[in-house]
């Protein structure tokens, strides 16, 4: 696939703080990554050097392979930080001085708001929109002009649940129209469900990068219950590929190095004398690998 965007050691420093440290990627057509982590991770430091905001220290990136310039930021859309409109002008008429701005079509403003499903709201005033509506319209402002690539900076945060699905679907649907799609959000589930890659950064240091389902299948967690846990436990560890268990008050929860059938561990159990009261196939979260990094992070900074 065609190389959207090639990141190679970005470094930016804050005084004495290190907002980024040696950061590269590579993001292809139709990608939807994430850039994952918390507050001062470094997510909005390296949306705003792609974008020619900031000025980095070290390293370089290319869009469609050329230095960045005002031809190749034309093919790209951006939302970041807060929606910033005009509260006593409707939403029609901020799209209309925006798609002025950037030399757009006006007739382009009907298509965008219909899909993000404010056509109907398109005479009401910025100022009554929920902040749902409000991110919505953000979108609509960022697809002005058909980019090829979306930049999206927490495009869900303050949403109440209603909102955050709202915008993710909105998400899914571009990134399904062949949208390259590139999103920071401390919302490791948003980035699960919407994301093909993800790259994890704490602190300026890029912990990973890599493609979504890989993650998540690295490792088969089971959760298995019977009468007596102890026996359960000494059973399981003799299963061929067994690697960790962990002892909950109801249940185990057994990590297994390669993928495993249930229907074979349940087997394998009753021939040991071990009648399971639950059984069930668990996959590794986007979470729990997270926040392994951030603790494997830690403990290298102990030593």
């Amino acid at each position: 696939m065609e190389e959207i965007l090639n990141i190679n050691g970005l470094s930016k420093k804050y005084g004495r703080i290190q907002a980024l440290n040696n950061f590269s990627l590579t993001v292809k057509r139709g990608e939807v990554w994430g850039i994952l982590g918390p507050n001062g991770s470094g997510k909005t430091t390296t949306l705003g050097i792609i974008l020619g905001a900031i000025n980095c220290d070290q390293g370089n990136f290319t869009w469609f392979g050329q230095p960045i310039s005002p031809v190749n930021l034309k093919r790209t859309g951006a939302l970041l930080e807060h929606p910033n409109f005009y509260p006593y002008l409707s939403a029609e008429k901020n799209l209309e001085l925006i798609a002025i701005l950037r030399n757009v079509d006006s007739l382009e403003i009907e298509r965008v708001l219909r899909f993000v499903n404010l056509y109907e709201r398109r005479k009401h005033r910025f100022q009554t929109f929920s902040l749902g509506m409000k991110q919505r319209l953000a979108i609509a402002s960022a697809m002005l002009g058909s980019p090829e690539v979306l930049i999206l900076d927490e495009p869900t945060n303050g949403l109440d649940p209603t909102g955050i699905a709202e915008i993710r679907a909105l998400i899914s649907k571009l990134a399904a129209e062949g949208t390259t799609i590139i999103l920071a959000s401390h919302l490791l589930d948003e980035v699960q469900k919407v994301c093909s890659h993800a790259a994890v950064l704490s602190k300026g240091n890029n912990l990973f990068s890599g493609n979504v389902s890989e993650v998540l299948n690295q490792q088969d967690i089971i959760e298995v219950a019977s009468e007596n846990l102890t026996k359960l436990t000494e059973a399981i560890s003799l299963y061929p590929g067994f690697s960790s268990c962990r002892t909950l008050p109801s249940h185990i929860e057994v990590v297994f190095t390669e993928k495993t059938d249930p229907a074979l561990i349940n087997t394998f159990l009753f021939e040991q004398g071990i009648v399971c009261s639950h059984l069930a196939l668990r996959k590794k979260s986007l979470e729990k690998y997270y926040l392994e990094l951030l603790n494997s992070k830690i403990a290298q900074k102990v030593k």
